[in-house]
């Protein structure tokens, strides 16, 4: 079966592209090597792969873009082409890798090859990976290197700002690998705002979209998303990799794990991931770690294990969170089976909550009914002050705001009422991990 055609009559005008996801047709912007510093086309009609640098296709034409510039220059792109035989070899080769050249335990190495090889398969995911490295400086940079070699169109950057990021091509999916100790607020907030596909940044006189995987030195963020892999001081003496030498492991990394995409890539777009009963409300972000490695049970082990640590450094700073707290006080009240309860009295319980987990701190009745009107609970004035009456709207709200910021009462397995156990229900679909 003939899929790229090399007749060009009947096409249109060439689209240029980084990548291409067609019904019986997989395209690639590749290293051209004829042409240094340009790029050609990689397709797989998955059974056969071949280079062009038009590639005709039902009507229509793609060509890779003709000219390299921004960030782009500094992207690995694949050399061509080499299906692999199956994912667990290469997860094999990639540890051996980095075990190698860095000095890590093996939950961090699982931790590093579940980035790596969901960066190949950003577009199939709603939420991009990101992972924290958190160590001595040099260590981290010896690690970004390591990583710019196997990623999927990784950019290895420093001293990023808004601006630079304004100059990546539309289209190019980039792994950003920021070596950077301190980023901008603003280029903070816009990096992990745009972990989630359909969110862009305002800039410019195009909104930019950002979405894509990115590596940062540091802590896990407060947004909560994401992975840390903690990285210790060097504690034996490691071989050095030249300059030379990267660039030829890169090669052969790359064209590796673009065979393995386009081998999987039907496969990853279709795994769907059930969350474990103690990871409610993960579903995307476990599915974009795992969906790629379905088939490495060591590295999926330590992923879990990941997010079970990154839940629990969460929680202590999470449920003393003010709409956590108010939340968690009005489901007790809901449970309790009143028909009503009083500001006054919600802050009670909340300060009751903040001290039994010895916070230092205390909640005003102000306070209390501010948040209450931020989650889009209703209050009414009466005489004795201003009231929640749980009719079966507030009780609705009440029951998913509960489970939205999934405080301690609302957690599987204490479901109290009808409208729990059905939120618990919605929680358990998809494919066990």
């Amino acid at each position: 079966m003939l899929i790229v055609s090399t007749t060009p009559g009947f096409a249109t005008a060439p689209t240029p592209t980084f990548a291409e996801n067609l019904p019986g047709l997989l395209i690639e912007a590749i290293a051209d090597p004829d042409q240094p510093g340009q790029l050609t086309l990689c397709s797989f009609d998955f059974q056969r792969t071949e280079n062009k640098r038009v590639i005709f296709h039902k009507g229509r034409s793609y060509l890779a873009p003709p000219h390299v510039a921004g960030l782009a220059k500094i992207v690995r792109f694949a050399p061509g082409c080499a299906l692999p035989s199956s994912g667990p070899e290469i997860v094999a080769t990639i540890n051996e890798f980095l075990f190698k050249y860095a000095d890590l335990d093996q939950q961090t190495i699982d931790i590093l090859i579940a980035f790596v090889f969901a960066t190949w398969f950003i577009e199939c995911f709603l939420v991009a990976p990101v992972l924290y490295l958190n160590g001595p400086s040099r260590e981290i940079s010896n690690l970004m290197r390591l990583l710019s070699c196997v990623c999927y169109h990784g950019a290895l950057l420093s001293d990023l700002n808004l601006r630079c990021l304004g100059t990546l091509p539309v289209g190019l999916p980039v792994t950003l690998l920021i070596n950077q100790a301190h980023l901008d607020r603003r280029l903070q907030k816009s990096l992990l705002a745009s972990t989630r596909r359909g969110f862009y940044l305002a800039t410019g006189k195009e909104p930019l979209d950002l979405f894509g995987a990115r590596a940062m030195s540091g802590h896990l963020s407060e947004a909560g998303v994401g992975l840390t892999a903690s990285i210790n001081p060097q504690g034996r003496m490691l071989p050095t990799l030249s300059e030379a030498e990267e660039a030829d492991v890169a090669k052969q990394f790359q064209s590796l794990l673009l065979g393995y995409r386009f081998c999987s890539h039907s496969r990853v777009r279709s795994v769907e991931i059930e969350s474990p009963i103690s990871h409610p409300g993960l579903q995307d972000e476990l599915r974009t770690w795992l969906a790629a490695t379905w088939d490495t049970p060591d590295v999926k082990k330590s992923v879990l294990a990941a997010f079970a640590d990154r839940q629990e450094e969460f929680s202590s700073t999470r449920y003393e969170d003010p709409k956590c707290l108010v939340a968690e006080a009005a489901l007790m009240f809901l449970h309790r089976g009143d028909a009503h309860f009083f500001v006054g009295e919600l802050a009670e319980k909340v300060n009751d909550l903040l001290a039994g987990r010895h916070a230092d701190c205390r909640f005003e009745d102000r306070k209390v009914g501010a948040t209450l009107k931020e989650l889009g609970i209703r209050t009414h004035r009466v005489t004795k002050g201003f009231r929640v009456d749980l009719d079966d709207a507030a009780r609705k709200q009440i029951h998913q705001v509960a489970a939205a910021y999934r405080v301690l009462s609302a957690q599987p397995g204490t479901a109290r009422c009808t409208l729990c156990q059905s939120k618990t229900r919605a929680n358990g679909k998809g494919m066990n991990v």
